[in-house]
């Protein structure tokens, strides 16, 4: 992809704070996470970075926390190779170039259709790989998601910015076989509880064979 600067009128700084975090982890010498592509975007980006305000330490804890999600994500795609991987709100993180998935798995970043157009200027297209700019509470977007294969649904960093009638369900029909993770990790059925944020990948009458519980 041809570099140039992309200029960002105000109110998309607010998306700079983690990608800004990772980059300054990728200059030192020994980083944690490591992320090129996240350097190679703050270069491309016409902003005096000096001026943003990052979360105390956040040169550590913002990649410390891409590295555990990514550690996740390839554990999931090691063990289903023909898989689909929903990473919603997504900002500019570089996840699917980082983990590099298979030509058997299906990615989708979703976020606020800005965001998108703004990754469509940063990164390059890949195979296997789709962006959706939607929220992720509007939930119309699943219907573009397939359902023949497992699912992991990436959501860092969003719970906190989701409301009860955003996604809060008082039940849900569950396949006694159904995958479920709560905050990143395994659970059984038995841990959903009611009140909980859950995202399926199936909709309608049949039973859900994947979900997502988040807790408040």
């Amino acid at each position: 992809m041809e570099a140039k600067k992309i200029r960002l009128t105000k109110e998309k700084e607010t998306y700079l704070a983690t990608l800004y975090g990772k980059a300054m982890d990728a200059a030192v010498e020994n980083p944690i996470l490591g992320d090129r592509f996240a350097a190679d975007a703050v270069a491309r980006i016409d902003y005096d970075f000096k001026e943003l305000k990052l979360p105390s330490g956040g040169e550590i804890t913002l990649p410390m926390r891409a590295r555990h999600f990514d550690q996740w994500t390839r554990a999931f795609l090691a063990t289903n190779p023909e898989s689909t991987v929903l990473h919603l709100g997504c900002g500019l993180d570089t996840r699917v170039y980082r983990i590099e998935p298979g030509p058997k798995v299906r990615w989708f970043d979703v976020d606020f259709p800005d965001v998108i157009a703004l990754r469509e200027q940063l990164y390059p297209e890949r195979d296997g790989y789709r962006r959706i700019g939607a929220s992720v509470t509007d939930l119309a977007w699943l219907n573009a998601i397939p359902g023949d294969t497992p699912v992991l649904v990436v959501a860092e960093g969003l719970v906190m910015y989701l409301h009860e009638q955003d996604g809060t369900v008082q039940s849900i029909p569950v396949s006694p076989t159904a995958q479920v993770t709560i905050n990143g990790q395994p659970a059984p059925l038995a841990a959903i509880a009611k009140g909980m944020m859950v995202t399926t990948v199936r909709d309608g009458t049949a039973p859900a064979q994947q979900v997502l519980a988040l807790t408040r």
